[in-house]
């Protein structure tokens, strides 16, 4: 399937929120520089938030920067760790001693602008930014976000189509039929 084409460029910008010597947590843009006849138009198309931790300090504070470093920071530990705890162990077996993580925590597109290669593209700019970085996420379908209802068989189907998109961006599942995807630092292959 041929993906669609923008005329103009996206670019994503991002700032950081917190910094601390372990863990830094940033909030992004996604912008749509939409061709005029005479320039362009910035058009905000959607958002995006992660953490960077470096592994140096990291290698021996696992535990602690979970639980002690950031509210929500530990809410998606929490959440990782209670659905599925060698899931969550097993992504960290694929670092080294030259890697960092980058935790991916959510990516929205506004409806009209996905199919783009957008999401595709931001992971090519962290794989570029961050060079050898690990990027681990949790494919999840935010439209269940804050439901209970995430055991159905709708809930199901959504799931296995942003596991899907994320495979398709050169995301690699941790192993089957889990909703964790990753991506080793260097090259994305496409």
């Amino acid at each position: 399937m041929k993906k669609k084409e923008l005329d103009g460029f996206v670019e994503f910008v991002f700032t950081t929120r917190s910094s601390e010597e372990i863990m830094n947590k940033s909030l992004g843009n996604i912008i749509y520089n939409k061709r005029t006849e005479t320039d362009y138009d910035e058009i905000l198309i959607g958002t995006f938030a992660f953490y960077y931790l470096d592994y140096c300090p990291m290698a021996y504070e696992l535990h602690s920067i979970f639980e002690a470093h950031s509210f929500e920071l530990c809410g998606i530990a929490e959440d990782m760790v209670n659905e599925n705890l060698s899931d969550f162990v097993n992504c960290f077996s694929f670092m080294d001693e030259t890697h960092s993580l980058v935790l991916l925590d959510r990516i929205e597109i506004m409806e009209e602008y996905r199919g783009y290669g957008i999401a595709r593209d931001l992971i090519g700019f962290f794989k570029h930014y961050f060079g050898s970085a690990t990027i681990l996420l949790k494919a999840f379908p935010l439209q269940y976000e804050g439901l209970k209802k995430c055991n159905t068989k709708e809930f199901k189907e959504a799931e296995k189509k942003v596991i899907k998109a994320y495979k398709d961006c050169g995301m690699k599942q941790v192993k089957r039929n889990s909703p964790y995807l990753y991506s080793l630092g260097g090259t994305l292959q496409f």
